[in-house]
């Protein structure tokens, strides 16, 4: 399911044990890797909300011990995520003169 934020449409990648789609084909220190530095195997960046460089060795191998597991969220689906649609990217900046509300921005004037 995507997100909408104020700067585009997120996406949340494919986290399941599916070969292509997910994470199935990653070894479990490819996964350590790309958990800590946002770099997936082939080299592309996983985005921000994928770098956790701090994270203990013993929450990483929790992490991956639960991408392993039986439970149901992270058994295999050929589900593949739509583009990412980056607002703050986007030739057209959305929202350029609105606050997060929606509301405009109010301009104060400066004399000097």
């Amino acid at each position: 399911m995507g997100r909408q934020c104020p700067f585009g449409k997120l996406w949340s990648a494919n986290l399941t044990q599916h070969p292509e789609a997910g994470i199935g084909a990653y070894t479990d220190g490819e996964l350590a890797y790309t958990l800590r530095t946002g770099v997936k195997r082939n080299g592309h960046f996983a985005g921000p909300f994928m770098t956790f460089p701090l994270l203990a060795d013993e929450d990483v191998a929790a992490i991956i011990a639960f991408l392993r597991s039986d439970a149901p969220e992270v058994q295999p689906s050929e589900r593949r995520q739509p583009v990412t649609e980056a607002g703050f990217l986007h030739p057209r900046p959305r929202n350029r003169h609105r606050e997060m509300d929606g509301s405009p921005i109010r301009r104060r004037r400066t004399i000097w």
